[in-house]
């Protein structure tokens, strides 16, 4: 057993590189780590759900090279939360449910504003899943078309993964746009309560990503926190490795970009369309810096990987918004005139 001169703590050793702290304070003996052979082990310290006597962890050395500490979730992170007989519920397909939950109620407590009944809701759900659906599928083929054109077998055989939000985001805005006008609504004036409706379940739904692992992040070397995907069904690339938590910071975005849009549409809305283009734009640039640190290589890159094709996309998106928030609200202001 080792002793730490600066907090009392012990650390003993108790084969294949596994040690168990006691005895002290958790949290400072793990700050003091050098003090037991840092040079030799490499040190990274994942904080296990099994529970000892005194802290309810454990500390594992797995001779890597990366010294930051990192929080292992394995024991909760579930492609599958469980089956029952034949039926397996899925944690993406189980988040995305509670999204669409959510943006219902939305869209269900405005209703009386937006002049939509039980039914028009349920329609405009059906509209935004097939948008979703066939554009997130249609930009995740056109990602690697030469790939996806030969192997289609594997293509239509995987149609429960593989989106890409983008996809989805722009085509469910053209399905939009023309069913809002077959109704003879204003686009603009219902995106901004479709687009909150919307952010909840793209908010939710990372959550399911992080759950599944996909939309991971990279392998973590010199940050101070990451997670560890252990499950063997899970997406996340590669297992038993510290990965920056992508999926969480994306929800992050997304659930500040909500708070900024019922604050706007508390104080009021100065113009139609002014709350669906914070969320987007909100989005758009923390997206351009959170795909950067993304470990799903295969979604593409341009410009000899200068861009993902996402990061692409967003600045598109970012100044298409920006361009769109000065034509709205001039014609807001000339309208209130």
């Amino acid at each position: 057993m080792a002793v730490c001169s600066a907090c009392g703590g012990g650390l003993e050793i108790s084969g294949a590189l596994q040690a168990h702290w006691y005895s002290g304070d958790w949290f400072g003996g793990a700050s003091c780590a050098h003090s037991f052979g840092a040079d030799a082990y490499g040190w990274r310290y994942q904080l296990h759900q099994r529970e000892t006597s005194t802290h309810g962890g454990a500390i594992e050395f797995d001779g890597g090279i990366d010294s930051s500490p990192t929080v292992n979730f394995a024991g909760s992170m579930k492609p599958e939360l469980f089956h029952i007989g034949g039926i397996t519920l899925y944690s993406y397909g189980f988040f995305i449910l509670l999204g669409m939950v959510a943006a219902f109620l939305h869209m269900y407590y405005n209703r009386r504003r937006l002049q939509m009944d039980v039914d028009s809701i349920s329609e405009l759900i059906l509209w935004c899943g097939l948008g979703v659906f066939v554009g997130g599928k249609l930009f995740f083929f056109l990602e690697n078309p030469g790939y996806y054109w030969q192997n289609m077998g594997h293509f239509f055989t995987h149609l429960g993964d593989g989106f890409v939000f983008y996809g989805s985001f722009l085509v469910t805005l053209v399905l939009l746009w023309w069913w809002l006008r077959k109704r003879g609504w204003d686009f603009w004036d219902r995106m901004d309560d479709i687009g909150l409706a919307g952010a909840w379940v793209h908010a939710i739904g990372k959550v399911g990503c992080f759950m599944a692992g996909c939309c991971h992040g990279v392998q973590c070397m010199t940050s101070d926190w990451g997670v560890i995907f252990r499950d063997p069904k899970s997406h996340a690339e590669p297992l038993g490795k510290a990965l920056y938590p992508v999926q969480l910071w994306d929800s992050g975005i997304i659930f500040l970009s909500i708070i900024l849009m019922y604050a706007l549409l508390k104080r009021g809305k100065r113009f139609s369309g002014q709350v669906f283009l914070i969320y987007s734009v909100v989005y758009g640039v923390g997206r351009f810096f959170t795909e950067s640190y993304r470990g799903d290589v295969e979604r593409g890159f341009l410009f000899n990987g200068l861009l993902s094709h996402s990061q692409f996309i967003a600045i598109l998106v970012v100044l298409a918004s920006v361009g769109l928030y000065v034509i709205l609200r001039r014609r807001g202001l000339k309208q209130s005139l």
